[in-house]
């Protein structure tokens, strides 16, 4: 998958996040392959993002990561 279609499908996925939580609430995202839900995590590559205030070209996500997405 192209990198423009990978940012591409994770706005949408932010788009639908956002209607679904509340103001001063978030959602949290495990990224890891299935069957390694167990290992470490990566807690240094750790990522919270502001929904209606991130810039796509800086988010980066990591395998074995948390991603926290603020409303």
């Amino acid at each position: 998958m192209s990198n423009l279609k990978a940012q591409k499908n994770f706005l949408v996925l932010c788009e639908l996040i956002d209607r679904y939580i509340e103001e001063g609430d978030y959602c949290e995202l495990y990224i890891c392959w299935t069957g390694a839900e167990e290992e470490e995590r990566n807690i240094e590559l750790d990522q919270t993002i502001i929904l209606n205030n991130f810039d796509i070209n800086d988010i980066q996500l990591y395998e074995k990561t948390l991603l926290k997405i603020k409303k």
